[in-house]
This record gives C-alpha cells, sequence and structure tokens, in this order.
C-alpha cells in the first residue's frame, strides 16, 4: 500500500508571508525553483506560490489603471504586494504515513487542489490531487 511519503515532492525552500512580490520574482529567478513554502510570522506553513501565481499577478498588472490618463508599473503595483496576496493558502494538512487510498476521499470530498505533508510540526513535503492521482494509478498497477 503506498502511502504519501512515497509520492510527495519535498517541501520548498520556505519564505514569509510578509516578503513583496518583486522580492519573490527575485528569489525564485536566483534559486530556480518553480515555487516557495509561504510561512506565517511563527514560521509555520500557511500556502504556497509559484512561479504561475507570479506571472498571473504581473500579467494582471498591466490593465490596473491608476489614473484615467497614467498606468502604474509592474514595478509600483508589485513592491506593495505581499506574497500572502497572490498565493494558494493551504486549507488542509496531512501526514507522510497516511495511505493514499484515505487521502483520496478527502481530496475528492473537499476538492482539495495541493496539501502540504507535515513531519510532526515541521513542512516536508508537497502533494497535489495530479500527485495523487498517478500514485494510485501506481498502486492499481500493482495490484493487476
Amino acid at each position: 500500500m503506498l502511502r504519501v511519503r512515497d509520492i510527495m515532492e519535498p517541501a520548498p525552500e520556505p519564505i514569509p508571508s510578509t516578503m513583496s512580490v518583486l522580492e519573490l520574482n527575485e528569489h525564485l529567478k536566483l534559486t530556480g525553483a518553480f515555487s516557495a513554502l509561504v510561512t506565517g510570522p511563527l514560521g509555520q506553513p500557511v500556502g504556497v506560490v509559484t512561479r504561475s501565481d507570479l506571472a498571473a499577478f504581473l500579467s494582471h498588472c498591466w490593465h490596473v489603471p491608476l489614473h484615467p490618463h497614467r498606468w502604474l508599473s509592474h514595478d509600483q503595483i508589485a513592491w506593495g504586494v505581499k506574497v500572502d496576496e497572490i498565493m494558494a493558502p493551504f486549507q488542509f494538512f496531512t501526514r507522510e504515513n497516511t495511505p493514499l487510498r484515505d487521502l483520496s476521499e478527502a481530496v475528492l470530498e473537499r476538492k482539495i487542489t495541493r496539501l502540504v505533508v507535515m513531519r510532526g510540526e515541521r513542512a516536508v513535503g508537497l502533494i497535489s490531487a495530479l500527485d495523487l492521482v498517478r500514485g494510485l494509478r501506481q498502486e492499481i498497477k500493482r495490484a493487476c
């Protein structure tokens, strides 16, 4: 029986929820990461932010008017916006020893797309609904 730990992705590097979107952009460029784990004031995981979230936000910036005859630049808008405003918040957590079958029920019932995987009080990984489907497919193939 497969468990969450068998298919999870390692947790990305944590960043504070108060980081600006511009700082996030630089962080992702420097690290080459696709995503970052967003942490709250006590260091607890509160969400995840991806390059796709950043791209969607910045593409929206082109259409934000400041005045009828003046538009804000990406930098002017993004400097004041914090990561917690564009991240996908975590509403559910799971443990690494949770069987995939048990997790699949919760994911379907609650329409969960991504979960943080915890070991004690520490985030050790992420699992998406797609990861779960792949894991269940692997489990079915083993059973056949």
